[in-house]
C-alpha cells in the first residue's frame, strides 16, 4: 500500500475589506501531492484564480485535489 501526501493549499486576496459594490481577486496555491492539482471554490467556480463581488461578509473555501484524489482545503 503506497500512501499519498495530501497536497497544500493556500487562499490569499488581493484585499481582505471592500466597499459595497467593488470586487477582490482570490487566489488559490496548491503544492504537494501527485500530479496536476485542480481547484474547486465553495461557490462552484473550478480554478485557482477568480474574482468575486459579494454582497455581504462570505467566506470561500477551495478544494485542491491531486490526480490520486487527495484533497485539501483553505478558506
Amino acid at each position: 500500500i503506497t500512501v499519498s501526501p495530501s497536497p497544500t493549499v493556500q487562499v490569499s486576496a488581493d484585499r481582505d475589506t471592500i466597499c459595497a459594490g467593488d470586487a477582490v481577486t482570490l487566489t488559490a496555491q496548491g503544492a504537494g501531492g501527485t500530479g496536476n492539482l485542480s481547484y474547486r471554490w465553495s461557490n462552484g467556480i473550478n480554478g485557482a484564480t477568480q474574482v468575486v463581488n459579494p454582497t455581504q461578509t462570505t467566506t470561500y473555501t477551495v478544494t485542491v485535489t491531486d490526480a490520486n484524489g487527495c484533497t485539501n482545503q483553505d478558506s
